[in-house]
């Protein structure tokens, strides 16, 4: 999919305020894991991304673990 039709900015600044009301909390942006330049692609490092239009598959989220476990270090 183009990102452009994927990712919605207005979505993105609302998630963005919601986490800020909260100081012990912080949002944390994905979205380069996901997505490249132009395309959001189907697969991943040769991982199913999608299960459908709105969750990542199990294989994926196993995939992208460690980047979430560094995230959160």
């Amino acid at each position: 999919m183009e990102r452009q039709a994927a990712l919605k900015d207005e979505v993105a600044r609302a998630e963005r305020r919601a986490v800020a009301r909260f100081p012990s909390q912080r949002f944390l942006d994905f979205t380069e894991l996901f997505c490249g330049p132009r395309v959001c692609p189907a697969r991943i490092d040769g991982v199913t991304a999608y299960r459908d239009g709105d969750h990542i598959t199990a294989a994926l989220a196993l995939h992208l673990a460690p980047a979430l476990g560094a995230a959160l270090d």
